[in-house]
Protein backbone atom coordinates (compact mmCIF):
# COMPACT_ATOMS: atom_id res chain seq x y z
CA UNK A 1 0.00 0.00 0.00
CA UNK A 2 1.45 3.30 -0.82
CA UNK A 3 1.45 6.49 1.44
CA UNK A 4 -0.72 8.34 -0.98
CA UNK A 5 -3.24 4.89 -0.25
CA UNK A 6 -2.63 4.87 3.42
CA UNK A 7 -3.39 8.63 3.67
CA UNK A 8 -6.63 8.39 1.87
CA UNK A 9 -7.56 5.51 3.88
CA UNK A 10 -6.80 7.12 7.17
CA UNK A 11 -9.18 10.22 5.89
CA UNK A 12 -11.71 7.69 5.33
CA UNK A 13 -11.34 5.97 9.00
CA UNK A 14 -11.04 9.31 11.06
CA UNK A 15 -14.22 10.76 9.13
CA UNK A 16 -16.50 7.79 9.23
CA UNK A 17 -15.35 7.43 13.15
CA UNK A 18 -16.21 11.32 14.11
CA UNK A 19 -19.25 10.71 11.88
CA UNK A 20 -20.42 7.75 13.66
CA UNK A 21 -19.31 8.37 17.13
CA UNK A 22 -21.09 11.85 16.73
CA UNK A 23 -23.93 10.40 15.52
CA UNK A 24 -24.55 7.70 18.65
CA UNK A 25 -23.38 10.37 21.51
CA UNK A 26 -25.38 12.99 19.91
CA UNK A 27 -28.40 10.70 19.97
CA UNK A 28 -28.51 9.32 22.97
CA UNK A 29 -27.49 13.11 24.41
CA UNK A 30 -30.87 14.60 22.57
CA UNK A 31 -33.20 11.47 23.51
CA UNK A 32 -32.41 11.76 27.14
CA UNK A 33 -32.79 15.92 26.90
CA UNK A 34 -35.80 15.09 24.87
CA UNK A 35 -37.37 12.34 27.16
CA UNK A 36 -36.51 15.04 30.28
CA UNK A 37 -38.80 17.68 28.37
CA UNK A 38 -41.62 15.34 28.34
CA UNK A 39 -41.36 14.43 31.62
CA UNK A 40 -41.66 17.68 32.75
CA UNK A 41 -45.19 17.92 31.33
CA UNK A 42 -46.54 14.97 33.41
CA UNK A 43 -49.06 15.61 35.96
CA UNK A 44 -47.79 15.78 39.64
CA UNK A 45 -48.66 14.32 42.86
CA UNK A 46 -47.33 14.88 46.39
CA UNK A 47 -44.98 12.31 47.38
CA UNK A 48 -43.25 11.53 50.46
CA UNK A 49 -39.78 9.77 50.84
CA UNK A 50 -39.84 6.86 52.29
CA UNK A 51 -35.69 5.76 52.30
CA UNK A 52 -32.77 7.45 51.18
CA UNK A 53 -29.39 6.14 51.22
CA UNK A 54 -26.12 6.13 49.10
CA UNK A 55 -24.07 2.24 49.23
CA UNK A 56 -20.75 2.94 48.33
CA UNK A 57 -18.56 0.16 46.06
CA UNK A 58 -15.09 0.11 45.26
CA UNK A 59 -14.53 -0.26 41.36
CA UNK A 60 -10.68 -1.47 39.89
CA UNK A 61 -10.76 1.49 37.29
CA UNK A 62 -8.06 1.16 34.60
CA UNK A 63 -6.12 3.83 32.56
CA UNK A 64 -3.91 6.84 32.77
CA UNK A 65 -7.30 9.27 33.96
CA UNK A 66 -8.24 7.26 36.76
CA UNK A 67 -4.24 6.07 37.70
CA UNK A 68 -5.18 2.15 36.80
CA UNK A 69 -6.28 1.85 40.64
CA UNK A 70 -9.46 1.44 43.33
CA UNK A 71 -11.51 4.21 42.97
CA UNK A 72 -14.53 4.06 45.46
CA UNK A 73 -18.22 4.70 43.49
CA UNK A 74 -21.37 5.43 45.08
CA UNK A 75 -24.98 4.41 44.54
CA UNK A 76 -28.13 6.47 45.60
CA UNK A 77 -31.59 4.45 46.95
CA UNK A 78 -34.40 6.75 47.54
CA UNK A 79 -38.05 5.44 47.59
CA UNK A 80 -41.18 7.34 47.68
CA UNK A 81 -44.55 6.83 48.14
CA UNK A 82 -47.23 9.01 46.10
CA UNK A 83 -51.46 8.53 45.47
CA UNK A 84 -52.81 9.13 42.03
CA UNK A 85 -56.70 8.77 41.93
CA UNK A 86 -57.00 7.39 45.40
CA UNK A 87 -54.14 4.75 44.26
CA UNK A 88 -51.09 4.14 46.28
CA UNK A 89 -47.36 3.98 44.24
CA UNK A 90 -44.05 3.05 45.64
CA UNK A 91 -41.50 4.66 42.69
CA UNK A 92 -37.44 4.87 43.11
CA UNK A 93 -36.57 6.63 39.96
CA UNK A 94 -34.97 9.60 40.45
CA UNK A 95 -34.66 10.83 37.11
CA UNK A 96 -35.19 9.88 33.53
CA UNK A 97 -31.56 10.06 32.96
CA UNK A 98 -29.41 6.98 33.82
CA UNK A 99 -27.63 8.34 37.30
CA UNK A 100 -25.73 5.25 37.42
CA UNK A 101 -22.63 5.48 39.87
CA UNK A 102 -21.63 8.53 41.22
CA UNK A 103 -18.66 10.06 43.57
CA UNK A 104 -19.55 10.08 47.27
CA UNK A 105 -19.79 13.59 47.38
CA UNK A 106 -22.87 13.84 44.54
CA UNK A 107 -24.23 10.74 46.29
CA UNK A 108 -23.90 12.25 49.64
CA UNK A 109 -25.87 15.61 48.17
CA UNK A 110 -28.68 13.42 46.79
CA UNK A 111 -29.33 11.71 49.76
CA UNK A 112 -29.06 15.29 51.67
CA UNK A 113 -31.58 16.40 49.22
CA UNK A 114 -34.52 13.51 49.50
CA UNK A 115 -33.94 12.72 53.38
CA UNK A 116 -36.82 10.46 54.94
CA UNK A 117 -39.72 11.60 55.48
CA UNK A 118 -39.46 14.82 53.05
CA UNK A 119 -42.62 16.09 50.78
CA UNK A 120 -41.83 16.06 47.40
CA UNK A 121 -43.48 16.15 44.08
CA UNK A 122 -43.88 13.40 42.07
CA UNK A 123 -44.00 13.29 38.31
CA UNK A 124 -45.90 10.34 36.98
CA UNK A 125 -47.31 9.13 33.61
CA UNK A 126 -50.76 10.00 33.02
CA UNK A 127 -51.31 6.58 31.13
CA UNK A 128 -49.19 4.46 33.48
CA UNK A 129 -48.88 5.96 36.94
CA UNK A 130 -46.45 3.48 38.39
CA UNK A 131 -44.00 5.39 36.01
CA UNK A 132 -42.56 8.16 37.63
CA UNK A 133 -39.63 10.41 38.45
CA UNK A 134 -38.59 13.07 40.93
CA UNK A 135 -36.83 15.15 39.16
CA UNK A 136 -37.40 15.83 35.13
CA UNK A 137 -34.09 17.98 34.45
CA UNK A 138 -31.69 17.36 32.33
CA UNK A 139 -28.28 17.36 33.59
CA UNK A 140 -25.51 19.28 32.50
CA UNK A 141 -23.37 16.03 31.01
CA UNK A 142 -26.47 14.88 29.32
CA UNK A 143 -26.94 18.34 27.59
CA UNK A 144 -23.52 18.60 26.86
CA UNK A 145 -23.36 15.03 25.40
CA UNK A 146 -26.12 16.23 23.12
CA UNK A 147 -24.25 19.25 21.90
CA UNK A 148 -20.63 17.92 21.66
CA UNK A 149 -21.59 14.47 19.97
CA UNK A 150 -23.60 17.08 17.28
CA UNK A 151 -20.42 19.02 16.92
CA UNK A 152 -18.46 15.58 16.16
CA UNK A 153 -21.67 14.75 13.56
CA UNK A 154 -21.49 17.94 12.22
CA UNK A 155 -17.48 18.04 11.58
CA UNK A 156 -17.87 14.19 9.56
CA UNK A 157 -20.63 15.71 7.73
CA UNK A 158 -18.05 18.86 6.79
CA UNK A 159 -15.40 16.12 6.20
CA UNK A 160 -17.55 14.01 3.41
CA UNK A 161 -16.49 16.03 0.60
CA UNK A 162 -12.94 14.90 1.90
CA UNK A 163 -13.61 11.62 2.29
CA UNK A 164 -15.62 11.33 -1.07
CA UNK A 165 -11.93 12.36 -2.81
CA UNK A 166 -10.29 10.00 -0.74
CA UNK A 167 -12.63 7.27 -1.21
CA UNK A 168 -12.50 7.94 -5.13
CA UNK A 169 -8.85 8.15 -4.67
CA UNK A 170 -8.58 4.41 -3.21
CA UNK A 171 -10.73 2.82 -5.59
CA UNK A 172 -9.11 4.29 -8.81
CA UNK A 173 -5.83 2.96 -7.16
CA UNK A 174 -7.14 -0.75 -6.82
CA UNK A 175 -8.15 -1.02 -10.91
Amino acid sequence: MSDDQKRDAFILTMIASVLIAGFIFGGIGWFYVAHSAFVKSWPTADGTIQSSSARSDIERMRGRKSGGGDQERSHVSVSYEYSVEGRTFVGDRISPRPTGSMGIESANALVFRYPKGQAVEVYYSATDPKQAFLDPTSSWNTVMTAILGSIAFLFGLAGLPLAKKSLFNLLASLR
